[in-house]
């Protein structure tokens, strides 16, 4: 089975561009999550599946099932269930990391992705496998107080009022600060 790196998702993201062509459809994805660290940030080699969103159909569902045979990669390699960490504010930054005619691939931009990977970190299941990624995002971002963060998340997350404590402690401990 292969693993996702970043030459493996171009390479998916140019046989779904290929099979989309084909066909006459078209398709926005949006990329966040560890995939969207490995691609748009290079911030890490490889992830275990694709946080994506996208509109769903049947037909789009066989390519990515094909992409996966063709790839050797699971059959689950789309997390469908990504959608929790999505938030309902529109990402302004997000920047087009694909572009195919059929087939665009938009990344999260680095606030969002902030604020995504604070909320996830919220559980401290999650905490270590996101601790990395925030630490690359804090410092992309050059976030300096836990205001500066917290302001983030709350633009990303307003109906959450407070940023999670666990993730205020990780941030604490990323900036060195009490």
């Amino acid at each position: 089975m292969s693993e996702i790196t970043k030459e493996v998702l171009h390479r998916a993201f140019e046989l779904i561009a290929q099979e989309l062509a084909g066909s006459g459809t078209t398709v926005e994805f949006y990329l966040f999550g560890g995939s969207n660290m490995v691609y748009s940030y290079e911030s890490r080699a490889r992830t275990d599946e694709v946080d994506a969103s996208f509109r769903r159909s049947a037909h789009f569902t066989g390519v990515l099932n094909k992409v996966a045979r063709l790839l050797d990669l699971p059959h689950n390699w789309i997390d469908v269930q990504a959608y929790k960490w999505e938030p309902d504010i529109f990402d302004r930054n997000a920047q087009v990391v694909f572009d195919h005619p059929n087939f665009r691939v938009v990344g999260a931009s680095p606030q969002h992705m902030l604020a995504m990977k604070l909320k996830a970190a919220g559980s401290e299941l999650r905490a270590d496998k996101d601790l990395p990624d925030i630490q690359f995002l804090v410092d992309r971002l050059e976030i300096t107080s836990l205001e500066q963060a917290d302001a983030i998340y709350r633009s990303v997350w307003p109906e959450d009022g407070d940023m999670p404590e666990h993730a205020q402690e990780i941030l604490v401990e990323i900036l060195g600060t009490h």
